[in-house]
């Protein structure tokens, strides 16, 4: 017994890469962009930052591959996510 929502990501792995490759770019731009003016919190920004991106992709690629996804839930995990990056950067 197949599950369609399986077979759909069986069949478009090669999707990972490309959302991987995104995700290695927004990395090394926003390090190179964050740590000569912040240091080493500018790493952890970026590397923060990096994963939110990583986040909203896989997001994307489900919702278009047969997931079922609340967009709400979504937008308020993201939004807390990039509160507790910058507050965790920048105020601690």
């Amino acid at each position: 017994m197949k599950l369609p929502i399986l077979e759909s990501f069986s069949r478009k792995t090669y999707l990972n890469i490309y959302i991987s490759g995104i995700t290695l770019l927004a990395n090394i731009g926003l390090s190179f962009l964050l740590i000569p003016k912040f240091g080493s919190r500018g790493a952890a920004l970026a590397n923060a930052l990096s994963y939110i991106v990583f986040f909203v992709l896989r997001t994307i690629f489900s919702a278009k591959n047969g997931f079922k996804i609340k967009i709400i839930s979504h937008i308020l995990i993201l939004i807390v996510l990039l509160i507790v990056c910058i507050t965790k950067a920048f105020l601690i």
